[in-house]
């Protein structure tokens, strides 16, 4: 192995997220710290850093059973049809996931991409006063044309 590369596949994976984030220019990325995650942070900062990423790490905690997470999270979005999965999504195990997994707590399937999801929208609070952009009106401005000054060397 390399020494420059990193050790563990942790540390792989968190210059892959440092990565990601500057690609799409993302301003930070959340990381549930709750059991094993707990190391998490420090290793994407320390990853952030290397790669000379300007993104925050937010710390969360999960305090509430994972069911009522996953159904807060789900339930605006469902009511109101505006939960479009990808087409590739249809192509994957979570559909499945979703189609079995129970709001009551009892379910004892697998539900990680279902918590992570919510993680995700919970981040981003849905908003129901969305609506679709209007046509462009006219600029109001007198001098709606933009103007060129001469004599000027830029």
């Amino acid at each position: 192995m390399d020494p420059g590369d990193p050790d563990t596949e942790a540390e792989q994976q968190c210059l892959q997220i440092a990565r990601f984030l500057e690609r799409h220019h993302l301003p930070a990325v959340h990381v549930e710290i709750n059991g094993i995650g707990r190391f998490l942070p420090g290793l994407l900062r320390k990853a952030l850093e290397k790669e000379k990423v300007s993104a925050a790490v937010v710390e969360e905690a999960s305090r509430r059973a994972k069911s009522l997470r996953i159904r807060e999270a789900f339930d605006a979005l469902l009511a109101d049809r505006r939960l479009l999965p990808h087409a590739a999504v249809w192509e994957t195990p979570f559909i499945r996931e979703m189609r079995e997994w129970s709001p009551d707590g009892c379910y004892a399937g697998h539900d990680d991409g279902l918590d992570a999801l919510a993680g995700a929208l919970s981040c981003e609070p849905f908003r129901f006063d969305r609506q679709p952009t209007p046509g462009r009106k006219p600029d109001w401005r007198a001098a709606a044309s933009p103007v060129t000054a001469e004599g000027w060397d830029v």
